[in-house]
C-alpha cells in the first residue's frame, strides 16, 4: 500500500465531505436516503465510491458480512486512506442521569428521542481514524417540491477523536478500525 501525508489524508476528508453535501443538495425528494458507501484512494491514485447494498444492514450477519467485504475492498483497492458513510439514529440521551448504554437501539426509539444523522468515518492505514456526524435536518418549503436538508456538524463528535487513556480512540464498532482486520 502506497503512503499517505497528513495533508493528502486531510484533502481526501475535504473531497469526501464535499461528495456527501453535494448528493444532498442534488436530491429531489424530502425523503432522500443515502446509500451506505465507502470512498476509497486507490492504487492507482484514482479515488472510487463503492455503494454497500442496504439490505446488508438488516441484521447482525449481514453487518458482518458488509464490514468484512468493506476489508475485501480496502485489501484489494490497496488503499491507505478510507471513509465508510451511511445514515442512522442516534440517541437524544436525557440529562437527568440516566445511563446511555441502557438505552435500547436509537433505531428503536420514540422519534422525539432521536435523530437522523450522516455518519462519516474515516481512516488511514498509518494515520489514524476520525468520526464526523451530520444531524439530518428536512426542511419543507411552500412546495412539496421545494425543501432543503440541512446537515448540522454534532458538536461532540470531537470526543471520538480524541485518545482515551489507553491512547487509542474512543470509536469502536464493526464498522471502524477496518486496516486492524485487514
Amino acid at each position: 500500500m502506497q503512503k499517505v501525508t497528513q495533508e493528502e489524508y486531510d484533502a481526501f476528508k475535504l473531497r469526501v465531505i464535499n461528495a456527501v453535501m453535494k448528493s444532498y443538495q442534488q436530491a429531489e425528494c424530502s425523503h432522500y436516503e443515502m446509500m451506505p458507501s465507502v470512498y476509497l484512494k486507490a492504487f492507482n491514485y484514482n479515488h472510487k465510491i463503492a455503494p454497500i447494498p442496504p439490505e446488508l444492514f438488516e441484521n447482525q450477519v449481514c453487518k458482518e458480512v458488509a464490514a468484512k467485504t468493506i476489508c475485501d475492498m480496502i485489501e484489494v483497492s490497496e488503499s491507505p486512506i478510507m471513509c465508510f458513510v451511511t445514515e442512522g439514529h442516534m440517541a437524544t440521551v436525557p440529562q437527568d442521569g440516566t445511563d446511555g448504554r441502557d438505552l435500547p437501539r436509537p433505531s428503536q426509539l420514540p422519534e422525539d428521542q432521536r435523530h437522523e444523522v450522516v455518519f462519516l468515518h474515516f481512516e488511514a492505514k498509518e494515520l489514524g481514524d476520525y468520526s464526523l456526524v451530520f444531524i439530518k435536518e428536512v426542511v419543507i418549503g411552500e412546495t412539496k417540491d421545494d425543501f432543503q436538508i440541512k446537515l448540522i456538524p454534532y458538536k461532540r463528535c470531537n470526543e471520538l477523536n480524541e485518545p482515551s487513556d489507553t491512547g487509542a480512540n474512543t470509536a469502536a464498532g464493526i464498522f471502524t478500525n477496518f486496516y486492524s482486520k485487514i
